[in-house]
């Protein structure tokens, strides 16, 4: 892909663990800016790209279960 001086480089960053509504807004907005011209590079959890929509990552989905709600908040902001 060819980018023009307008285009911008953009890294995309999100904490998404399953494939479900929010991730079809993310691969929404990523096409989006993509077809404008724009370079995006997209940081995620290793699991993300792996996994089918409706499942999530067996490793979140058993840090849920095990951690406090707060506990499981923080760790999803660190990754």
């Amino acid at each position: 892909m060819q980018v023009d001086d307008s285009a911008l480089r953009i890294l995309y960053h999100h904490r998404i663990g399953s494939k479900d509504g929010q991730a079809v807004h993310i691969e929404s907005l990523i096409a989006a800016l993509k077809s404008a011209g724009h370079d995006i590079r997209v940081v995620s959890p290793p699991a993300f790209g792996k996994i089918d929509f409706g499942g999530q990552s067996h490793a979140f989905a058993w840090l849920r279960r095990l951690l406090p709600r707060a506990g499981y908040e923080l760790l999803e902001i660190c990754l």
